[in-house]
Order: structure tokens, then C-alpha cells, then sequence
């Protein structure tokens, strides 16, 4: 009978050490994987119109980063209120848009760059009232041990104005 008190005795211990060790390193892990999030706005100017009505986009970029191991992961939403114009869905509103997220530490670097902003910037309402939104991918990237943080850039080259791409750069996340 002392035997086997002894063995559900150790049991015991076993299973409360495993229980114990998993709540620490579940709490460890999911306080580490939480997402370092900057949020940013700017006005942006149509250069194109000097007319009387209003041509500002209202630019606000919410980019993400959180670390898991040596991995970093990578996000972003963009959101605009832009101006109401004369038609709807006007393709020719630029001649080309990208956003770019620039990963860095200080031993490596990585720009991803999205096309697909261009045709969500140029996409209305029924009204011609260019509000929108547009989100990239997760992007997972190797950081190694180094300390990484990522900023946003918007490209924007607006239609026949000559001056090509113009970017508006958002602020760095925090360094994960």
C-alpha cells in the first residue's frame, strides 16, 4: 500500500510540474505573439485639381508587426476617405499607386511592395465618392534575434501631372 501511495504520490507531482510548466510558457507564448500595431494619418493633396471643390484624400495606415521566434510577421490596413469626383470608377485617376512596407533590423532589410492599392484607391461608390480600404497579406520574415520594426510608404503618381511617384512615408511600428 506505501508503494502504490507513492506512485500516485509522484503522479501527482508529475501531472501539477506539466500543468504548471504549460500555463507558464501558454502565457509566455501568447504575450509574446501580440501584435505591435501603428496607426497614422495623413492629408494628401490631388496636385491635378485647383478647382473649388474638395480633392484631399484622408490617408490613415494601421501597420502591424509581432515576433515568434525568429520570425517576425507583417501587416497592414489601409483606409480612405478620398473626394467625390465626376465619375465613377475612374481608372485614370492615377497612373500608378503602390504601397511598400520596409522590414529592417540592423543586420538585414526587406521592402515588400503591393500593386493592388491602385485599383482599390480607384474604385467608388454609386456616387463617385472614393472612400475605401485595402489589406495586405501576413508576411512572415526571418529577424533572427535582431530587434525589427517596419514602416509603410504610399506611392502615389498621380494621372499626367509629370511628376511621377510621390511618397508619403507613415511611421515606424515599435521594435519587436
Amino acid at each position: 500500500m506505501l508503494a502504490f501511495k507513492r506512485t500516485a504520490a509522484a503522479a501527482l507531482i508529475t501531472t501539477l510540474a506539466v500543468v504548471g510548466a504549460t500555463f507558464v510558457t501558454t502565457t509566455t507564448a501568447s504575450a509574446a505573439s501580440s501584435w505591435k500595431c501603428e496607426d497614422n494619418s495623413h492629408e494628401i493633396d490631388d496636385n491635378n485639381y485647383d478647382g473649388p471643390w474638395p480633392d484631399n484624400w484622408d490617408v490613415t495606415v494601421n501597420t502591424c508587426i509581432k515576433r515568434s521566434g525568429s520570425y517576425v510577421y507583417v501587416k497592414s490596413h489601409v483606409s480612405w476617405d478620398g473626394p467625390t469626383y465626376g465619375q465613377v470608377d475612374d481608372s485614370g485617376i492615377f497612373d500608378s499607386a503602390h504601397l511598400t512596407l520596409r522590414i529592417r533590423n540592423s543586420k538585414r532589410h526587406k521592402t515588400l511592395t503591393y500593386y493592388g492599392i491602385e485599383r482599390a484607391l480607384e474604385n467608388s461608390n454609386s456616387n463617385a465618392n472614393y472612400n475605401g480600404s485595402y489589406d495586405t497579406r501576413t508576411y512572415k520574415w526571418r529577424a533572427g534575434s535582431y530587434r525589427t520594426h517596419v514602416a509603410p510608404t504610399l506611392y502615389l503618381n498621380w494621372n499626367n501631372d509629370g511628376d511621377g511617384d510621390r511618397g508619403q512615408g507613415f511611421a515606424w511600428t515599435k521594435k519587436v
